[in-house]
């Protein structure tokens, strides 16, 4: 198992070698090569995937327990997420969103507390473009606490991100405990593989489905150990959650049918009211708004302004979409993905029925999805990563081959996932408090107008500014200065020659824990007539 786990390791970094590449000013990576090298390594991983489960229960009785070699590699893998934690962190409280998936479920989670239809358009003083909610509420539904609680959506992705490297580091520590030396190795590997991947693509300030990772090893070990209802269960939240992860049903119900055959009329009923449950008030609601959001939107967009625009976003991509709009055949995309994915099922029918490796092949039919879809995004690849890595780890702690774990050891480990999950959070409060403060004191660099500056603060309370302005001239004129944070008019004060302190009120609706931004525009009425002809308002200054 342990070739496997460093293949885990390499195909992580193959998938960011882009981005590696960019980071360090090296030469630019061939798309097509690259998706083909990518493809070929997770077909051989997955193809070639041992009973792990039956291994180490045969090596089990010969090993030697070295809690100290344990502790050690624990220490290690604590590190190395800690690291990456603050230093995501504090790119996130002085950076705003760079994209607007983050920015729509911001509105969208506003206006279902608010009472209204998360499913309809937006436009936003940060994203002034026409969005819709293209998510299931699976996925913006855990950003409603953040949103309550006014905490920066991006603190809640980091603790998303770091839920599978945390518990990769954990199954380094069991493995160096359990005298696996070259295992512990491996799975620091991936940690460190995992940690880059997020970090040279700076994730953390575009990312959104982390919300759901860690529901990612959930569904492997129910898969696992062959827990099919809690899986159907799992795998209805991640459908909901992502409508990408309906690639993964076929394959499911094929591992159920050959595996569980008398099981599959009760899984079924469980996926469908999951999803139907998550789905149906929606669609109640407002059914035409939860298709155009849902279905049509995406490949509207995809059509009409991804595939033309001149930046190469859509060629520049691993899959074979971008080949094909480089060779101006985009009307094969869907013909070809449709191809795939039946011959992906095909595949997985005969591999699973000699006794194929279930949760691989359901990576692959996910693979392949992404691969083929309007435009694979680079972090579509995650969730295939994530749940292969996902995978190989619930191995490493399953005791039996062939069995399910007992009742009560299951529930253990999920109650651990969530005392994991929660210990994640804690560290995430620990850290905001470490990179920001709760009353912050921004020094600018220059005198200024119509700027925003970033103020990185660890509360939301409520709050005094407290700013120095000038109108910049030195005649009688008064200058309106208007203060925004984060979209939100604090004040219109006037202001006139000379220096003075304006003080005005950010209440707790203003503030974001995290990061804030603070506009200053002018808005002068009454500007200094120089000539006829020289009509240019005064402009302000803030020190």
């Amino acid at each position: 198992m342990t070739r496997q786990t460093v293949a885990l390791a390499a195909s992580v970094l193959v998938f960011a070698s882009p981005q590696i590449s960019r980071t360090l000013d090296g030469p630019a990576v061939s798309y097509p090569l690259l998706s083909i090298v990518f493809a070929v390594l997770l077909v051989t991983i997955v193809v070639t995937w041992p009973d792990g489960v039956a291994q180490r229960s045969r090596e089990r009785h010969r090993i030697r327990s070295g809690w100290i070699s344990g502790a050690a590699v624990a220490a290690v893998a604590v590190t190395l997420i800690a690291m990456a934690m603050h230093r995501w962190m504090r790119t996130v409280v002085w950076e705003p969103p760079r994209a607007d998936m983050l920015i729509v479920i911001r509105e969208a989670t506003r206006r279902f507390l608010r009472g209204g239809n998360p499913y309809t358009t937006y436009r936003t003083f940060d994203a002034p473009w026409n969005m819709v909610l293209p998510y299931g509420p699976a996925l913006w539904g855990p950003f409603l606490l953040p949103q309550l609680l006014h905490i920066d959506f991006r603190i809640v992705t980091i603790v998303g991100q770091l839920f599978v490297p945390v518990w990769c580091g954990i199954a380094a520590a069991f493995e160096a405990a359990q005298g696996r030396r070259a295992s512990a190795a491996a799975w620091l590997a991936v940690v460190v593989a995992l940690l880059v991947a997020f970090d040279v693509s700076h994730y953390a300030l575009i990312g959104h489905t982390p919300v759901y990772w860690p529901l990612l090893p959930a569904f492997a070990a129910t898969v696992v150990t062959r827990r099919w209802t809690a899986a159907a269960c799992v795998l209805g939240v991640l459908v909901v959650a992502r409508t990408t992860m309906a690639a993964l049903i076929p394959v499911f119900l094929m591992v159920v049918w050959h595996h569980d055959r008398d099981r599959l009329s009760r899984v079924l009923l469980v996926l469908t009211f999951t999803i139907v449950a998550a789905l149906g008030p929606f669609i109640a609601w407002d059914a035409h708004a939860v298709w155009d959001a849902m279905v049509l939107s995406y490949p509207r967009l995809m059509k009409s302004v991804v595939w033309i625009s001149t930046d190469r976003g859509a060629i520049d991509t691993i899959g074979v979409t971008g080949w094909l709009l480089d060779r101006h055949d985009g009307s094969l995309v869907e013909p070809v993905q449709l191809m795939v994915m039946l011959a992906t099922y095909a595949a997985a029918w005969a591999r699973i029925k000699r006794g194929g490796h279930a949760l691989g092949w359901m990576s692959l039919a996910l693979l392949a999805f992404s691969m083929t879809t309007l435009w694979p995004v680079y972090y579509i690849y995650y969730d295939v990563l994530l749940l292969l890595i996902s995978g190989a780890m619930i191995e490493v702690f399953a005791a039996t081959p062939h069995n399910p774990l007992p009742r009560r050891r299951l529930i253990e480990a999920f109650g651990l996932g969530v005392l994991s999950l929660a210990g994640l959070i804690a560290a995430a409060v620990a850290t905001i408090r470490i990179v920001a403060v709760p009353f912050p004191s921004i020094p600018l660099p220059q005198r200024a107008c119509e700027r925003k500056i970033a103020l990185p603060r660890a509360s939301a309370t409520d709050a005094e500014m407290v700013v120095t302005a000038s109108s910049g001239s030195t005649r009688d004129s008064t200058q309106r200065l208007v203060a925004m944070l984060n979209g939100r008019v604090l004040v219109q004060q006037p202001v006139g020659p000379g220096w003075d302190e304006i003080h005005f009120a950010a209440p707790h609706a203003a503030w974001w824990i995290g990061h804030n931004e603070l506009q200053f525009t002018c808005a002068a009425s009454f500007a200094p007539v120089v000539s006829r002809l020289d009509v240019r308002p005064a402009k302000a200054a803030i020190w």
